[in-house]
């Protein structure tokens, strides 16, 4: 797991035990929510309970900005914790308003029934038809749209011998519950075309490709996708309610309507509601109205039963334990009542340009505008203003771009840090796009730490995922839904930005290659600081005070290897990648995955590829993620990377386990295999000294052209002098190295006249190949550790070397 010296041990230890808890789970959205509205990115309850019972106490109080369905509200109602959320979309409040409060189901059966008695006759009327002349109704009908084609529709695995009609009874007389469609249904459909629907709304949409409204299918005409006979039963029914007394078990009818729509259009056969607004040609269905509208209903009274632990008497209540808010979350976690108020933040902000939701409830929020009794339905340009989202809706041009999205990120972690208590916590469940998954994350780690806060842990949850732990190859590995932790820093262990940059980085940056240009590999630490004071003052007129230099030492000590003498130099267990060469970069991160693979594996938890890159991001964020993006758009280097895991990892339970091995472990014997490269490094060093050599002198870092250390011994009863390349890998070290360390003995001849490289793992057969012929020398992890055991008997172990033996 994931660990960080900014955040709190005992945060992270809660927030590592909440993650456990999540262990084998199946990401599943309760089948009661899933058939009332049509919410999009609905989420698992079960999941966020489990999260917030870790998380939080009886005296917690958690935030939801973007209630949506409110499924992270449903889990904590379930966990007996306070929620205050806010929904932007006014359809989405409405649908969740009644959903969560308190109903006389009495009331709401004697509605429904008059409803039923005015509206199933007639209805069921329009849907009649015969089998084996026996009267019976259709619910389901399909056929070809694009040119009315009902006889001979195009063939799907939904009809069976061209029986394209699905009965809603067997048929007495045959037993059939399919049947052809014959004359009789087409005379139906005619007589259908009789009925006045023409206060069905046919306004414009706004138009979205991304969902289908497109003005070349006529999808954003909103009547484009439902059939004569559908807008007859759909404004039968809603004159029906209409006709009731006003009460809120009327509004729990009228959206049991309005969710109907989404199945009272025309559909792709056996669709849900993903696709709104997708114009079918071919392999089209048609359904019947009046049993959509009463199985709504019944889901409704369904969902209420499960869920009655969240019913509250109203959502709007200050005192409630589960409060809903209309309007933009900024305008309610912004009061002055909320500062320092939420102990956690649990949300799903919107994901880029995936969803515009907005847009998506056209059909459902226009209806309600255009009948309801009370019409405070519109969407409004404010509405539009205020959504976080990316979309190509061409009327929307300022919500068209990254850069305006990741302004409104950012504008939603101030607001975060705000409404926070010391050491909040921020959980966000993200679903990335593939295309900018590393981007988008890189920015929301980066804008959270702009804002006061450090990425702690993440976790994914992909729902097609046989269990949370799936693992395969790269491609279908790297979850697309995640669950991300942040947390609320102390104003000491913020990152410091400068007019939006993150200075901690450009320090960084500035030092790395300021040491890279020296001949000694390192510089004074006063030296550094003074680099980076007339830095500041030049670029942005800071004059340095005491705090700064104190802020400048701090970076510095965090990011480099500071030596007692106060050289600073280039730390070796660090990843610089941002400020590598691109050739070096993936030799440098090919050098240090062993490194990460053992930070994962540190709790004997085990860990998926996924939160391999996913650390591997972590350690590069601060500057562009366009670094890592190159690294794993080559098949070449995930290869590797799989093959690295392989050779280090077992898998057990669909999760990656370092090995173990028999190989001289002791309770108290290290681990050579996962040293980091100083650790190595100063290793060899001890091992050199005990073997007889001496003025054994370190270099590394990013100057030592190729070698690691120097040495001298005593030869035949001459002083020769030794260079060494160690490289603590765990793939074959390849013939490149080789040629480089023996270039650096020919550079440095006559005064160094031998030249060794050291490594874990082993040599391809072109290392070997090049060291035969160069007379560069050899030892591979096998060779080192029977040293090591000559030396210091017990205090090391191999724990990779199982794989070396078939390189």
């Amino acid at each position: 797991m994931y660990s960080n010296i900014k955040i709190k041990k005992e945060i992270m230890d809660m927030l590592r035990l909440s993650v456990n808890s999540l262990d084998n789970m199946d990401n599943i959205v309760p089948y009661a929510l899933k058939r009332t509205f049509n919410f999009k990115g609905r989420k698992s309850v079960d999941i966020a309970a489990k999260l917030i019972k870790v998380l939080s106490n009886s005296e917690s109080i958690v935030g939801d900005p973007f209630a949506g369905s409110g499924s992270f509200a449903l889990a904590c109602a379930k966990e007996g914790v306070k929620t205050i959320c806010s929904e932007l979309d006014n359809y989405t409040f409405e649908a969740v308003r009644v959903l969560f409060q308190k109903y006389d189901i009495k009331l709401f059966n004697i509605l429904f029934d008059k409803v039923r008695q005015e509206c199933y006759n007639p209805i069921m009327e329009l849907y009649s038809t015969e089998c084996c002349e026996t009267k019976n109704f259709i619910d389901k009908l399909h056929f070809d749209p694009e040119t009315d084609e009902y006889y001979n529709p195009t063939p799907h695995r939904d009809i069976k011998d061209n029986k394209s009609i699905i009965l809603l009874k067997s048929c007495p007389i045959c037993g059939e519950k399919r049947k052809i469609f014959e004359k009789i249904d087409e005379l139906k459909i005619q007589q259908t075309y009789l009925c006045n629907t023409i206060r069905f709304p046919s306004h414009k949409l706004i138009e979205n490709s991304r969902i289908n409204i497109t003005t070349t299918s006529g999808a954003d005409s909103y009547n484009r996708n439902f059939t004569n006979r559908a807008k007859c039963a759909l404004l039968m029914i809603q004159d029906n309610i209409n006709s009731l007394p006003p009460s809120f078990e009327r509004d729990i009818l009228e959206n049991c309507l309005v969710a109907s729509l989404a199945l009272a259009r025309i559909s792709q056969y056996g669709s849900g509601t993903e696709y709104l607004y997708q114009v079918m040609r071919i392999q089209a269905q048609e359904k019947n109205v009046w049993m959509i509208f009463e199985d709504k209903c019944n889901n409704f009274v369904r969902f209420k039963k499960e869920f009655e632990y969240a019913q509250v008497d109203n959502i709007c209540d200050s005192n409630s334990k589960l409060q809903l808010y209309i309007g933009d979350y900024r305008e309610l976690f912004n009061q002055s009542k909320y500062a320092g108020y939420f102990d956690i933040i649990y949300t799903d902000p919107p994901y880029t340009d995936q969803v515009a939701y907005l847009e998506r409830s056209q059909m459902f929020r226009d209806w309600l505008n255009t009948f309801y009794y009370y019409n405070n339905f519109k969407l409004t340009q404010k509405m539009l203003d205020n959504e976080m989202v990316i979309t190509n809706a061409p009327i929307r041009i300022n919500k068209q771009g990254y850069d305006q999205y990741y302004s409104d990120i950012n504008q939603m972690f101030i607001i975060f840090n705000g409404c926070l208590k010391k050491d909040g916590i921020v959980v966000l469940t993200l679903k990335l796009g593939e295309n900018k998954y590393f981007k988008t994350l890189a920015e929301f780690i980066n804008l959270a730490r702009k804002n006061g806060f450090e990425y702690a842990l993440k976790f994914g949850i992909d729902k097609n995922d046989p269990s949370l732990r799936k693992q395969a190859a790269y491609k279908n590995t790297i979850s697309k839904e995640i669950i991300v932790f942040f947390v609320k820093l102390d104003d000491e262990n913020t990152y410091w930005y400068v007019n939006n940059m993150n200075y901690d980085f450009e320090v960084v940056k500035m030092i790395y290659n300021k040491i890279k240009k020296t001949d000694t590999g390192y510089l004074l630490l006063t030296e550094c600081v003074k680099n980076v004071q007339n830095d500041l003052l030049r670029k942005y007129g800071i004059i340095s005070d005491e705090k700064i230099i104190q802020r400048i030492k701090k970076v510095l000590s965090e990011e480099f290897y500071i030596a007692p003498n106060t050289f600073v130099s280039i730390d070796p267990n660090r990843l610089y990648l941002e400020m590598e060469d691109s050739s070096d970069v993936f030799a440098k991160l090919y050098d240090t995955i062993p490194v990460l693979i053992n930070k994962l594996n540190k709790c004997n938890e085990g860990f998926t590829l996924d939160d391999l890159y996913f650390e591997i991001i972590n350690v590069i964020c601060n500057g562009n993620p366009n670094v890592l993006n190159q690294i794993l758009e080559q098949e070449l280097h995930q290869q590797q990377i799989i093959s690295l895991l392989d050779n280090y990892c077992d898998m057990e339970q669909n999760k990656y386990v370092v090995k173990k091995f028999a190989n001289v472990i002791t309770e108290n014997s290290k681990d050579i295999s996962s040293m980091d490269g100083y650790e190595f490094e100063e290793l060899i060093k001890s091992l050199l000294a005990k073997e007889g050599f001496t003025d054994i002198f370190r270099v590394g870092g990013a100057c030592d052209r190729g070698v690691d250390l120097y040495a001298k011994k005593v030869v035949d009863g001459k002083i020769e002098g030794y260079i060494f390349q160690c490289k603590r890998w765990l793939g074959n070290v390849g013939g490149a190295a080789i040629q480089r360390l023996h270039s650096m003995l020919m550079q440095m001849s006559p005064v160094i006249n031998h030249a060794v490289c050291v490594t874990t793992s082993n040599y391809t057969s072109h290392a070997l190949s090049e060291s035969k012929n160069t007379g560069v020398g050899t030892i591979n992890g096998v060779e080192l550790l029977k040293r090591l055991n000559n030396s210091f008997p017990g205090e090391y172990h191999h724990a990779a070397l199982g794989f070396l033996d078939n390189n």
